[in-house]
């Protein structure tokens, strides 16, 4: 048997719904994989709780159980890393907690704390390191140069304020950051406005100077960006930055002298 034969029959016989019983027989020892099979089931359940305990407790033992149960038999985990299991479960199952809120009467915000939790996961665990070329070229703020965000962020759509922790979530959309500053170890978050959210969100996708995204944001929104829009903007962004999630902005490459001829 090959070592990617290998990896494929344990693989069935641990993520599978019942142990696969031809790998079982290929393995050669039933009783140890049978085992093998609890302990690595058992660990993976462990690490989705810690991600996830408000979710976990506020669907219940059986349901989250259960959703465990679905999420190996039928979208079994692909990342070596214990810290990416929650984002996977969250991709695989959020359908599921969408679908059973009526049918097995979960809380509506169970499936917004779902997203939420495994985010502040990926969040706390992604690279702070912003690129040697940006750094060369990083310096504060202005608005007339591409913006330089925190690169361990994420933006999060949601249909209940599930970011505290209440006796009752408020229903109603709620956008939040997500991020972790690089000298802090902790995921901290800020709720936004729904403008301020496609402004983020338009600066992820391309490097652009506040001035641009502004019109961009504008134009998109029809909306009037006078002297007031802009004096309640820099309160924003004077947060962002004390706190960390932006970074400055990126100043132009110096341009070479021109050579000399003679």
């Amino acid at each position: 048997m090959s070592i990617n034969e290998l990896e494929q029959a344990i693989q069935r016989v641990c993520l599978a719904e019942t142990p696969d019983q031809p790998c079982l027989a290929q393995l050669g020892n039933d009783a140890v994989f049978r085992d093998y099979r609890r302990m690595v089931r058992r660990r993976l359940l462990t690490e989705l709780r810690s991600a996830l305990p408000r979710t976990a407790s506020t669907v219940g033992q059986a349901f989250f159980d259960q959703a465990f149960e679905r999420f190996l038999c039928e979208f079994p985990p692909t990342t070596r890393f214990f810290y990416g299991l929650a984002q996977q479960f969250c991709t695989a199952m959020l359908p599921h907690f969408e679908a059973a809120l009526a049918a097995y009467q979960i809380p509506g915000h169970a499936a917004d704390l779902l997203q939420y939790e495994s985010t502040r996961r990926v969040v706390a665990n992604l690279p702070d390191q912003l690129s040697a070329a940006i750094v060369t070229q990083l310096q504060e703020f202005d608005f007339d140069h591409p913006v330089v965000l925190e690169p361990t962020h994420r933006l999060l759509r949601l249909n209940h304020g599930v970011h505290s922790i209440q006796e009752a979530y408020p229903s109603g959309p709620t956008f939040l950051v997500l991020f972790r500053p690089n000298d802090d170890s902790h995921v901290k978050y800020f709720r936004v406005d729904p403008t301020t959210f496609d402004l983020l969100a338009l600066l992820n996708k391309r490097p652009l100077s506040m001035t641009a995204a502004l019109q961009v944001i504008g134009k998109q929104r029809k909306l009037n960006i006078d002297q007031a829009y802009l004096e309640g903007l820099c309160g924003v962004l004077a947060d962002f930055i004390e706190h960390g999630l932006l970074r400055g902005v990126r100043s132009p490459s110096p341009t070479p002298p021109a050579a000399e001829h003679t």
